[in-house]
């Protein structure tokens, strides 16, 4: 059975000069689980970061900040999951401060003391899981966000379809009073014209009772 507390194994990139401490280093951490790499120079090391994962990568303060862009620029845009230490001798401090301020995590004094290395590495080690923890949390909490955001859009569409099938009815009905609104202007012009035509009817039936009338009182004073 794995032992549930044993550390994962680590890899670290020794990057130019600080290559030369490479056996003292893995002393140090030999109880660690670590693997160590040497590049030359910062050219080499690119070159081995994008085909090998490495969680540290350890380098002079002077050769992070070399370059244009600086070597600390390209390690922190193009590789941000690798931990950055500088080394710096006491008279280097302002490089390294510099260093830190430009993505560095820590700085490593030389020569190296193995105190400071062992409780450097373990203090790296636990920053490195905090940050990707929080990362990975960050993720999934996205992910809900975004599945939630899905589920809002899923129930704002169905509303907006529902609204418009309501329209698309009220359009039906609409053209139905128009229709019907049609028929009965329709229906109204025929009856007025055939009340015009029945009221001129009616008026020259009068007229003629009125001729006959006339006719009928002339008749009867004559008589």
């Amino acid at each position: 059975m794995s032992n549930p507390s044993k550390r994962e194994k680590k890899n670290i990139l020794l990057v130019g000069k600080s290559g030369l401490y490479e056996r003292e280093i893995e002393k140090v951490l030999a109880a660690d689980e670590v693997s160590i790499k040497v590049a030359a120079d910062e050219n080499v090391a690119i070159e081995i970061l994008k085909t090998q994962k490495f969680d540290i990568l350890v380098a002079k303060a002077s050769l992070l900040l070399q370059g244009a862009p600086k070597f600390i620029f390209l390690l922190k845009n193009d590789f941000p999951e690798v931990e950055v230490l500088c080394l710096a001798s006491l008279a280097e401090y302002k490089e390294a401060e510099l260093a830190i301020k430009e993505g560095a995590y820590e700085s490593l004094t030389e020569p190296i003391n193995p105190s400071q290395l062992k409780v450097l590495f373990l203090k790296t080690v636990e920053h490195q899981g905090l940050v990707h923890g929080i990362k990975a949390g960050g993720l999934v909490n996205e992910k809900k966000g975004i599945l939630s955001r899905i589920e809002e859009l899923k129930k704002l569409l169905a509303e907006i379809e529902h609204d418009r099938q309501q329209i698309k009815d009220l359009r039906g009905e609409n053209e139905q009073l128009r229709w019907e609104n049609g028929k009965l202007k329709e229906e109204i012009g025929t009856s007025k014209a055939e009340l015009s035509a029945m009221t001129k009817k009616l008026q020259e039936a009068e007229e003629k009772y009125e001729s006959v009338l006339k006719v009928v009182n002339e008749i009867e004073q004559a008589l």
